[in-house]
């Protein structure tokens, strides 16, 4: 089953990838999928329709040349007729939510929304996993099935909420929660990620909230120059926008207006000269790709950090075609 999901999530990242190249009214927070539970500390949901109508995209037939790419793939059409998910049509979104560390393990939900066959995608999990060898074993819960499978020392746990959502997961009372309706209306996220969440408009087509946690400040703390930065920070947050041009920002939340600056010191005086550098070597390219990167608006403000970049129709053409 694992390879299964494997291979599912591939062609997706390879659409999106293709899709995406690389990532106003009132504002009010992301509405998370209820199925995710409120102990995740990180939360990323990709809306895959507004991909595919984004303005942007269209304009330089990017979404076409991902439906060639998929179409030209020999494994991923056989996928596409065993499980009957057109990744074009069915698909509507994905929202992923996780907790832990690699060393302690991974707590992660997957939920997929769209139009699906539940009976053709189980079949083609249960006959994949016989043809790897793998164990897949059935549990009825409250007369609904769960599929799961042991793969690399974690059990993988899957079923369908309806024809309409999918939902994965890591920790069976997850699923097991998913199946019951999720979150309750009572249930909250930490505060620094509900505090994060409330600044999406709800009109992002990609958009990702994670909380700083212990584990990470440890790691952080390996180095020097981040030690106090980790200890300072809350959470951090990314969006991506597409409309007729490709917007990303990236906001870190920190506890102090100091430890902000510092994030902007480091960026504007290491960071960004390093990506420059790194694209030099390529004349072709450099020029362009400095232009965009002149571009990035960083600001330090309210205990906030944040990088903003803004890639126009005529930058695009430019990196697509260096020499014009």
């Amino acid at each position: 089953m694992l390879q299964f999901v494997k291979k599912t999530w591939l062609y997706t990242a390879l659409a999106i990838a293709t899709l995406g190249g690389l990532v106003a009214g009132p504002a009010h927070a992301v509405d998370v999928d209820k199925l995710i539970p409120a102990d995740a500390e990180s939360v990323v949901g990709i809306q895959f329709k507004q991909i595919l109508e984004a303005p942007i995209l269209k304009k330089f037939g990017i979404d076409g040349l991902a439906r060639l790419a998929v179409e030209a793939n020999e494994e991923a059409q056989k996928l596409i007729k065993l499980t009957g998910i057109n990744p074009f049509n069915d698909l509507d979104s994905i929202t992923i939510g996780s907790s832990g560390n690699p060393e302690k393990g991974i707590k992660a939900v997957v939920v997929l929304r769209g139009k699906f066959n539940p009976a053709k995608i189980a079949k083609t999990i249960e006959d994949k996993a016989k043809e790897v060898g793998t164990e897949v074993k059935k549990i009825n819960e409250g007369g609904k099935t769960i599929w799961t499978a042991a793969a690399q020392g974690q059990e993988v746990f899957l079923t369908f909420i309806d024809n309409n959502a999918i939902v994965a997961s890591t920790v069976k009372d997850h699923v097991i929660s998913a199946l019951k309706g999720g979150r309750g209306s009572s249930e909250k996220f930490a505060g620094p990620m509900e505090a994060g969440l409330a600044k999406m408009t709800g009109k992002e087509i990609l958009w990702s909230v994670s909380i700083i946690t212990e584990e990470t400040r440890k790691q952080m703390a390996t180095l020097e120059q981040f030690k106090e930065i980790g200890e300072n920070l809350t959470s951090i947050t990314l969006t991506l926008g597409l409309t007729d041009v490709v917007k990303a920002t990236l906001i870190a939340y920190t506890k102090d207006d100091k430890t902000a600056t510092k994030i902007k010191e480091l960026l504007t005086e290491q960071g960004i000269p390093f990506a420059k550098l790194m694209v030099s070597g390529d004349p072709r390219n450099a020029k362009n790709v400095g232009k965009v990167l002149d571009a990035l608006k960083v600001e330090a403000k309210d205990k906030e950090i944040s990088i903003q970049i803004r890639v126009t129709e005529d930058d695009i053409r430019k990196l697509i075609n260096p020499g014009e």
